[in-house]
């Protein structure tokens, strides 16, 4: 009977350790297709390599002698990055190495999975702590647990910032919301509560109840803004739970909200966070919008706090008092910003970040993962939903409908349904807030998509447990015998529905996971490991730059960490612009010279990226793109052949006879055509290997049409003879003097550069393209 008893009362911590226990094997699956060195996404590698530096030094690099070669004397300060996230993964590896002897390697893979699904534990203790209630914590835990469009990024092999700065960001507002809300002072607590409530110990103190209340508000917000301070050292998105929090309390006050364990709470969270954040190399300026928010919050609350105490204003205009000073301050700060040129600056900035929260800039602009979810509202019924179950198993169409994207809002409506006609408390503010602008974050930037799941796993698991309640209360008043426990059997199956569908979309996704080191990339990274120099310069595009300092073992001037003007649009114009060979300081000769370049590298993936590199060659003046058109249908008559290429809304035909003299196959009358909504027109060049025909037709457009296997790649007239087209396309053809190939494999080619043949007056001198 006991054991009866010990079941029904703590069935939560049985449903909370399946959970755990489930959304660690999703997380898990990525890592079982790994083999050294392959990781997810390619920044992974910078970590993986400092964790390696700590564990064999003991500290990190003052000088990385690897990265930022040219620009940055020595090499960066690893000391002055994210010192939580690059110390947290070695720290587990000490802890694991001795006890099981896995290399910190399989500690990358592994260890991104298991806070992440930390994540979910914690998830289920702070949904709890806002509403009072294990069934939220419960579902909101279950629902973090299976969002497919979060899983890449708390994966196995995923060894970044967002595993460890998810669990910090949701243990930091675990103990605000423990701060400012009032609960019982448990006197009588035992001390095996107490080692589940460690807190509760300053309720067995001698004080009296308002100081209890006190000592323990000060205690959580203490603990909070630690929390806080550490996320400054593990992802500079701190800035959105700081947004959210200052965006809630300003609702809140204007709503006329107010407490004194709300003032406590945040003032020592958020200066407790201030402080802590200058011991961590990374922390938000204070004129960052989420701190300036916060600011005006703890003026506002003191100005309250102040006028009360010392009756400053009448008690019936104490309730217009907040409002009034924010609506003045919005105002105020309108007019300072039409008048003063600094403020309307600044509210410009605050408004373009907003709407391009990772975009702001022409390089960050260029960033696959910063962009803009053009169709969120589809694509979130997958992210975060059944759509990708729907798919995968051909499952009825009405099962969408199951996805947590619906209930979240659903549950955002019942919350502001709470806050009206029930309960007006912060938490309500809070979740409603935090799930409109992360949302709206979401949108503006795919990466964040990740923070968006936290509020959508509240506010769906809150809909499904008190919708239920609201279910059961009306079934327990209209329903007599059988038929109310028909109703709560039918309420569990739906939930369990619900629950399942979505964790069928998960598996998909987690199964579909794989690294982005592909093997034409791993063959030419161990070459360039064991054919080239130690101390090689190598230039490549920035996107791939933490691969090659760890696999390749090479020193690079640009990687995916380092993004200034300076060198990023240099490397672009080098490769986007035709070879200069003058002597002056602007030439691609001296570009090489200055930084001491002895291999450049090009590859098949850049036809796709060549529109960030023009982009940033020309700081988004003007954009040169590579179209690439896939054969579509095939036509032969004789000796004549036309092929058809689509790409888009527009199709190329290619038609040309084909001759034979023996063994020899010739082809001759080739043309391009290009056809579009606006009308057709012929192409004027044609390329085939290392050869560019010309065709005489003279209303054809500038360009060139290159085949390139069962594809054609429209070079515009501007980059025809740029040399990343002479290097790639027409294997350095006219560049011999200058470059010599010495890798080609599988879609990438790599080439020495002959410094013997330079003309005498390249010096080397050089001045960067945004000094000019």
């Amino acid at each position: 009977m006991e054991i009866k008893e010990f079941s029904k009362k703590n069935y939560w911590v049985f449903l909370l350790i399946a959970i755990f226990l489930v959304s660690f094997y999703f997380r898990l699956i990525p890592g079982t297709k790994m083999e050294y060195p392959q990781l997810l996404e390619i920044d992974t590698h910078f970590f993986l390599r400092m964790a390696e530096y700590i564990i064999e030094h003991g500290e990190l690099p003052a000088h990385d002698s690897l990265a930022g070669w040219g620009t940055i004397p020595g090499g960066p300060n690893r000391n002055l990055d994210f010192l939580v996230t690059l110390w947290i993964y070695p720290m587990m590896y000490f802890v694991l190495h001795p006890l099981f002897g896995v290399s910190m390697y399989w500690v990358a893979v592994w260890s991104p999975a298991f806070l992440g699904a930390l994540q979910v534990l914690f998830m289920f203790f702070l949904a709890k702590e806002l509403f009072n209630s294990n069934k939220v914590g419960l579902l909101a835990a279950a629902f973090l647990g299976c969002a497919s469009g979060v899983l890449y990024r708390v994966s196995a092999g995923y060894i970044e910032k967002e595993p460890v700065a998810g669990m910090l960001m949701i243990l930091g507002l675990y103990f605000f919301v423990k701060a400012f809300k009032e609960r019982e002072i448990k006197k009588d607590a035992r001390w095996s509560y107490l080692l589940t409530h460690p807190f509760s110990i300053i309720d067995k103190l001698k004080f009296d109840a308002e100081k209890t209340n006190t000592v323990r508000t000060i205690a959580y917000a203490l603990t909070s803004g630690f929390f806080f301070a550490m996320m400054t050292g593990a992802s500079g998105q701190i800035r959105i739970p700081m947004l959210m929090i200052g965006a809630s309390l300003i609702v809140f006050l204007f709503l006329n909200r107010y407490s004194k364990n709300l003032i406590f709470a945040h003032a020592i969270m958020f200066i407790t966070y201030l402080i802590g954040a200058r011991v961590f190399a990374v922390a938000p300026p204070l004129t960052d919008v989420g701190n300036v928010l916060n600011f005006v919050v703890l003026g506002l609350m003191t100005m309250r706090y102040v006028t009360e105490r010392f009756g400053l204003v009448k008690k019936e205009h104490l309730p217009y008092l907040i409002p009034v000073l924010v609506i003045g301050l919005v105002f105020a700060t309108a007019v300072a910003s039409y008048v003063l040129v600094d403020v309307g600056s600044w509210v410009s900035d605050i408004t373009e970040r907003v709407a391009n929260p990772l975009t702001l800039g022409v390089i960050p602009s260029t960033v696959a993962e910063s962009q803009g979810v053009g169709d969120f509202a589809n694509g979130s019924l997958s992210n975060f939903g059944t759509g990708y179950a729907v798919s995968f198993y051909q499952w009825p169409s009405f099962i969408i409908y199951f996805s947590a994207i619906y209930f979240s809002l659903l549950g955002i409506l019942l919350m502001c349904y709470e806050f009206v006609f029930k309960k007006r408390e912060l938490e309500y503010v809070m979740v409603v807030v935090m799930y409109i602008m992360f949302m709206i974050l979401a949108m503006g930037a795919a990466r964040l998509e990740f923070h968006f799941s936290f509020p959508l796993a509240i506010s769906a698991g809150y809909f499904l447990a008190r919708g239920g309640s609201y279910v059961l209360a009306w079934g327990q008043k209209t329903l007599k015998g059988k038929r109310f426990q028909y109703l709560k059997i039918a309420g569990g199956i739906f939930i369990g529905v619900v629950i399942f569908t979505n964790y069928a979309g998960a598996w998909v996704m987690a199964n579909n996971i794989n690294g982005p080191l592909t093997e034409d990339f791993k063959q030419a990274l161990t070459w360039l490991r064991d054919n080239t120099p130690e101390d090689a310069v190598l230039l490549e595009w920035w996107d791939y730059g933490w691969w090659y300092q760890y696999i390749a073992k090479k020193i690079t001037i640009v990687d995916g960490g380092y993004h200034d003007r300076t060198p990023t649009q240099d490397v672009a114009k080098f490769y986007t612009e035709p070879l200069s060979e003058n002597a002056d300081p602007y030439s691609s000769l001296s570009f090489l010279k200055n930084y001491t370049v002895s291999y450049v590298m090009v590859s098949s993936d850049l036809i796709p990226k060549f529109g960030a590199m023009s982009k940033i060659a020309n700081w988004g003046e003007k954009v040169d793109v590579l179209p690439t058109f896939n054969l579509a249908k095939n036509y032969q008559e004789g000796d004549k052949i036309l092929l058809e290429y689509g790409g888009g809304d527009q199709t190329i035909l290619v038609a040309y006879s084909v001759t034979s003299d023996g063994n020899n196959t010739a082809i001759k009358n080739i043309t391009a055509l290009v056809k579009m909504s606006q009308g057709q027109a012929y192409v004027r060049d044609i390329g085939i290997g290392n050869q560019i025909i010309r065709t005489n037709r003279s209303n054809s457009i500038p360009g060139m049409i290159y085949f390139a296997g069962n594809a054609v790649v429209f070079v515009p007239e501007a980059v025809e003879d740029c040399v990343f087209i002479r290097l790639f396309l027409f294997d350095g053809s006219g560049m011999e003097k200058y470059f010599e190939k010495v890798y080609d494999n599988l879609g990438i080619k790599i080439y020495k550069v002959k410094y013997e043949n330079f003309p005498a007056g390249i010096t080397g001198q050089y001045i960067n393209t945004a000094e000019r």
